[in-house]
């Protein structure tokens, strides 16, 4: 056995055990595979993005190291050193430390991917310490830690953006795609790290099912960490991280489009033996917007009210005031709606939950107090309420089965009068998203609303009610 260096690692028994072992395997390979190694050939499916654009795909014969490796992995599986690593294992996984969802044993779990990389790499089939501790140190900072970290991405389908990135906080960035990230979520998406005669995944799911993501695309990166423990909980957990943060984009800027899940992936080693993922969706609604230094200046400035109240509206709803909660949930809901009527209806609801209380009416106070509210002058205040009433109007009509211009051919038309109401319900939101955090229930806002309205003066109203949006 080649002499050991010392190494500063966290745990010496499991460095040694996994040393050992890959010293073993490695001269088991040798023996069968020779050194230099022949390695046997395999098919693998592989991709390119031409500058035309698309994606194009293509078979490809290159040596599959993985497939010796996994030829050799029941004598691997049967030397003591395997064991030694296994009962190593099994007491950090007592400890809560080695843990993840994998299927078999911890040994494989966790030995067979740093044999892997190392074989991979085309380091020599003789031990070499740097090159082994690199790949172990994977492993050690995963067992360090108490928590998972996973990036998640979300395809904006249909946006556009001069910028190649927009950081809205730490852990939430919108970017465009570059040739390598589309790459490496390609490959992951279709699993083609398995050759196509030995992947079933080549049967259970073919290339073109699902659409891969392309350079310059624009995506909403999430990055979540999670612990270890709730590991077999993944598919929950992305679900929440996909809600909460489609719910704040759609706050911070109206004219938001279909969001997708595409696909997600750990940062760092993590014993993963399966891939969770959601049904393929499909939705007609793209962003009206294009991503420029003014857009992202909105959405950086929107951002934090957006996320906070996206997130207790996940964690915990039943604590946000039901009036907010209703609206924000009315506004997240229209996107799915494939008729403009029913966008609309869901727009009325959410501003009525919020400005109403009274029975009799309703459409002349909701579109007066929305107007007091949000009108930064009194030629705005005078726009926002002729814009409600037409859409009260509207709701009329339809409630009536009377012609409406929802039911317009002019496309462009009604979508550009349903997102000037969405511009006018996001910002009434992220007042009430203010009043919340402030303490202040629905009825001190519109009282201080109808104070403004009555006395004709804002300054109370002013001072006591602002939002960042």
């Amino acid at each position: 056995m080649p002499e050991e260096r010392f190494i500063a690692v966290t745990y010496p028994s499991l460095y040694r055990a996994m040393r050992a072992l890959i010293i073993d395997s490695l001269k088991i390979i040798r023996d069968k595979f020779e050194d230099p190694p022949k390695w046997p050939d395999a098919q693998f499916r592989e991709v390119s993005f031409p500058r035309s654009g698309g994606a194009q795909w293509g078979i490809v014969t290159r040596p599959y190291p993985t497939q010796a490796l996994s030829a050799a992995w029941i004598e691997i599986a049967s030397l003591p050193s395997f064991e030694a690593v296994k009962s190593e294992l099994k007491k950090l996984e007592e400890e809560g430390k080695a843990v993840g969802h994998w299927s078999g044993d911890l040994a494989s779990a966790y030995a067979f991917p740093v044999l892997e990389k190392y074989i991979c790499a085309g380091l020599p089939l003789t031990f070499q310490e740097e090159g082994f501790a690199r790949f172990y140190e994977e492993i050690e900072s995963y067992v360090s830690s108490s928590t998972a970290t996973v990036l998640c991405f979300l395809e904006l389908c249909g946006l556009k953006s001069d910028l190649p990135i927009v950081q809205l906080d730490r852990d939430h960035r919108i970017l465009k795609i570059d040739e390598a990230t589309a790459r490496r979520l390609w490959i992951r998406l279709h699993h083609t790290t398995f050759p196509i005669s030995h992947s079933m995944y080549s049967l259970l799911e073919p290339v073109g099912t699902r659409h891969p993501l392309m350079p310059d695309q624009v995506v909403l990166e999430v990055t979540f960490r999670y612990p270890k423990k709730r590991s077999g909980e993944m598919g929950v957990l992305l679900g929440s991280q996909i809600k909460r943060a489609s719910t704040a984009l759609r706050l911070s800027h109206p004219g938001s489009g279909f969001i997708r899940f595409h696909e997600y992936d750990y940062v760092g080693f993590f014993p993963e033996s399966g891939f969770f993922g959601f049904r393929e969706e499909l939705n007609p609604h793209t962003f009206s917007f294009a991503i420029d230094d003014t857009v992202a200046t909105r959405l950086q400035k929107r951002w934090p009210d957006s996320l906070l109240i996206a997130d207790r509206l996940e964690r915990a709803p039943a604590e946000v005031p039901t009036p907010l909660r209703v609206a924000v949930e009315r506004l997240d809901s229209s996107i799915d709606k494939k008729v403009p009527a029913d966008q609309l209806l869901d727009y009325m609801i959410a501003l009525e939950a919020l400005c109403s209380s009274e029975r009799d009416a309703v459409s002349y106070r909701v579109a007066l107090r929305v107007a007091t509210l949000i009108g930064k002058d009194a030629g705005g205040r005078q726009a926002v309420f002729d814009l409600l009433k037409e859409a009260y109007d509207e709701r009329s009509n339809l409630s009536h089965g009377r012609p409406s211009k929802l039911s317009s051919s002019d496309a462009a038309s009604v979508r550009k009068f349903l997102l000037q109401i969405e511009e006018v319900l996001a910002r009434t939101i992220h007042f009430f998203i203010q009043a919340e955090i402030k303490k202040r229930k629905k009825e001190e806002v519109l009282k201080m609303i109808d104070t403004a309205i009555t006395t004709q003066d804002r300054t109370m109203l002013e001072s006591s009610l602002t939002s960042k949006y």
